[in-house]
């Protein structure tokens, strides 16, 4: 009845046969009033709309009826569940298994104790927040400070996700717990005997991070078939093959190499979420893409395949090297100048800016052939190649007597600040334009020789 119909009280309803005025069925309840719209007297009618229904024993018995409560009755709760976990999911393929934003979550010395800053991270695909920094006590040292993750509530309850900073000399690992619930941990850092804190995070800091994450974001798209952002080839993760963040291979040389083969099988690039150990040369390293927020230690150095500002790449050359070497450390070098050129393009690509500081080491001893650069790279740190000195003499020589080059290092607009350490380009005279360096181009800004025996004919010493 809609508001059309009024005004009157009832405490009864009737279930009549409209053809035969038969009564079915009577349902007595509490009064009721129904109120139709008066608009002379301001009056609000209400709408009823009541239902009516009648048992019968055995009924379904005699017309053959059998229906399943799970075609009619829906489980919200696995729904909504399954929605959580398809968002999470998501997160974790953007961020990887954790990812710190800033100095969210960092173990620092303060005030003769330790704690955790406040600030925010994704763990396991889960969001979480520190509002204010939290007071950890070691106890006995060294040991590991921990976040460990988990998202729960009840069927009347919001869901959300919880944390606990934990304290453990044993390394922990994601799991469940006697309730059912997921646990994701990430390791915070590593408190030493003496009390200083090794950061273990993996961090998000600024601006230029993000461009992991769209790159990211177009390889799904690439791979769903979307097309939103634009069409790249389908990422191949070190994750598949070396483990996650949380849990990266330890000196797995098959582990490492495997999804390098994989990408150069099928024209991908290499997608790294965390810093791999390795031992050995990594064949072809340098003839796939890399991305992602990762790389690859080899030794000592970290190579970062996107460096930050402040992060430091150094690739080795030498004269006894070969270029089917990765260059990673000074055991396994590359063998020419020319190869460290092509290389300064492929790990910005063309017209890119380059991030990060940038080392070509020249190991001792005498290249006969120099290195031609053609492109223009802008760059926030120079790109340096440094030699060495042997009493105060460079003793890394380039040697122009056989080279068809016309100077030992021609930067035909190259990188906008280059520096040259410690190297010597001789016998490059045998023609009126050459020189032991060429920085031609009115794109180079800086140009530096240091203790090398060269002379530039363009750019500033």
């Amino acid at each position: 009845m809609d508001t059309t119909v009024g005004d009157f009280s009832f405490n009864a309803m009737y279930l009549r046969n409209k053809q035969n005025g038969v009564i079915g069925m009577i349902v007595y309840k509490g009064r009721e009033t129904k109120l139709k719209t008066d608009q002379t007297t301001g009056q609000t009618g209400n709408s009823l709309v009541k239902s009516m229904l009648m048992g019968y024993d055995q009924a379904a018995e005699a017309t053959l009826t059998n229906v399943d409560a799970g075609t009619w009755q829906i489980d919200y709760a696995a729904r909504l569940r399954g929605q959580d976990e398809d968002l999470r999911q998501l997160a974790s393929q953007l961020y990887g298994h954790h990812t710190f934003i800033g100095d969210g979550f960092k173990v620092v010395q303060q005030d003769g104790g330790h704690q955790v800053t406040q600030g925010v991270a994704i763990v396991g695909g889960l969001r979480i927040e520190l509002k204010q920094p939290e007071v950890i006590y070691p106890g006995t040292k060294p040991i590991g400070v921990w976040v460990d993750v988990h998202r729960s509530g009840s069927l009347l309850s919001e869901h959300q996700n919880h944390f606990t900073i934990i304290t453990s000399a044993a390394d922990l690992t994601d799991h469940v717990d006697g309730n059912g619930y997921q646990h994701y941990v990430a390791k915070l850092g590593n408190i030493a005997m003496d009390g200083t804190v090794v950061d273990n995070r993996v961090k998000l800091s600024s601006e230029y991070d993000f461009n992991y994450i769209f790159d990211f974001i177009k390889k799904l798209q690439s791979d769903s078939g979307a097309g939103l952002v634009g069409g790249l080839p389908v990422y191949v993760s070190a994750e598949k093959y070396a483990g996650g963040a949380s849990t990266p291979s330890t000196n797995n040389h098959a582990a490492i190499t495997a999804p390098i083969g994989d990408a150069i099988n099928n024209g991908n690039d290499v997608y790294w979420p965390a810093v791999y150990e390795v031992q050995g040369n990594i064949p072809n390293f340098h003839q796939v893409n890399h991305i992602g927020p990762g790389g690859i230690k080899p030794g000592n150095d970290t190579f970062r395949v996107h460096p930050l500002e402040w992060q430091s790449n150094t690739l080795y050359c030498s004269p006894t090297g070969s270029n089917s070497n990765d260059g990673l450390t000074a055991e396994k070098p590359l063998g020419t100048v020319q190869k460290c050129m092509d290389l300064i393009d492929k790990w910005s690509g063309q017209d890119a800016i380059q991030h990060g500081y940038w080392k070509f080491k020249l190991l001792p001893g005498t290249f006969t052939e120099g290195g031609t650069f053609t492109g223009f790279l802008p760059v926030h740190n120079a790109v340096v190649f440094e030699g060495s000195l042997n009493a105060g003499v460079p003793h890394v020589i380039i040697d122009g007597t056989t080279s068809l080059l016309t100077a030992g290092m021609y930067f035909v607009n190259g990188p906008s600040i280059i520096t040259v350490d410690s190297v010597a380009a001789n016998n490059f005279r045998h023609l009126p334009v050459s020189s032991g360096f060429v920085f031609y181009g009115n794109r180079i800004s800086e140009a530096y020789t240091i203790n090398s025996a060269a002379k530039i004919t363009s750019g500033r010493e």
